[in-house]
């Protein structure tokens, strides 16, 4: 099943950052206990991270 998201929008004054592999793995591994199957969480499902070569 592929997932669709709405259009990025355009925002003025946005910033990239950029991270190799390993920092980006851990820091997904030091936080990844906030992010969970709970319910009670709301608005987690607000974040979207594009990832490119």
């Amino acid at each position: 099943m592929r997932m669709s998201f709405p259009r990025t929008p355009e925002l003025e004054g946005a910033a990239a950052v950029t991270l190799d592999s390993d920092t980006l793995a851990e820091a997904i591994s030091r936080t990844l206990f906030a992010a969970g199957s709970d319910d009670l969480k709301a608005g987690d499902e607000r974040h979207f991270l594009r990832i490119a070569e």
